[in-house]
């Protein structure tokens, strides 16, 4: 198939909230949400091949959590609170940069720490 060009949009709501939507091809979509925003969720719906999926990324005082379940119409997979997330987590003053990964809540919580790196 051949490329069917890029197409760019960008949406300024004021206050520092902005959104960038960048169509590049026929099958690539790039989605970048300004400071001004503290959670941005891309949905991926169903393409008659797979089901919705859901990724969510939310910022927190030290970085992201980028969390995956199915979306809002869909039953979701995991209890409240516990579906898989990444933490990436920057302490630009030390200059170092953390992630984990975990799933679940309570008793049935698992999280592994992937290390730190410098940045």
């Amino acid at each position: 198939m051949e490329n069917s060009g890029q197409m760019n949009l960008t949406f300024d709501f004021g206050d520092g909230r902005q959104a960038d939507i960048e169509f590049a091809g026929t099958d690539r979509l790039w989605v970048a949400s300004g400071s001004g925003f503290s959670v941005t969720d891309v949905w991926i719906k169903d393409s008659g091949q797979l089901i919705d999926l859901r990724v969510r990324v939310v910022r927190t005082p030290t970085g992201v959590e980028i969390a995956v379940d199915r979306g809002d119409g869909e039953k979701h997979w995991w209890p409240n609170q516990s579906a898989p997330r990444l933490k990436i987590a920057v302490d630009v003053s030390a200059g170092l940069a953390g992630a984990a990964a975990s799933i679940g809540v309570g008793d049935n919580f698992q999280e592994v720490l992937f290390g730190q790196t410098a940045i």
